[in-house]
């Protein structure tokens, strides 16, 4: 896995809190809410779902960044998510990741 700038082929990587979870259902996942319910996506630190296309090909991924609380317990949740994605596929973090976390007071890296 690796980190690219927004292209074709550079895969999206939705990164959600819990309390955000509902609205990207409704929104831009609309697509997979039935699929990420059904697998119990809930947006837990580390989670990782790939998103699915008619074809059985992976369109996207979708990551829970979890409460702030279990932010603060592990330091380092999401590399669990990195290291879980398909080596061979360039992803971005999609445009609904913020820039700032004002429940931990840390900066989030630019998104692409």
């Amino acid at each position: 896995m690796s980190f690219a700038p927004a292209s074709a082929s550079a895969l999206p990587l939705h990164v959600l809190r819990p309390e955000e979870l509902e609205a990207f259902l409704s929104g831009a996942g609309k697509g997979w809410a039935g699929w990420l319910r059904a697998s119990g996506f809930e947006a837990g630190l580390g989670e990782l779902r790939l998103l699915p296309g008619p074809k059985g090909e992976v369109l996207g991924a979708v990551a829970g960044y979890g409460t702030a609380q279990a932010r603060r317990r592990l330091r380092f949740g999401l590399a669990k998510v990195v290291a879980a994605l398909p080596a061979a596929t360039p992803c971005r973090l999609s445009p609904c990741v913020p820039l700032y976390d004002s429940t931990t007071r840390s900066r989030r890296p630019p998104v692409p």
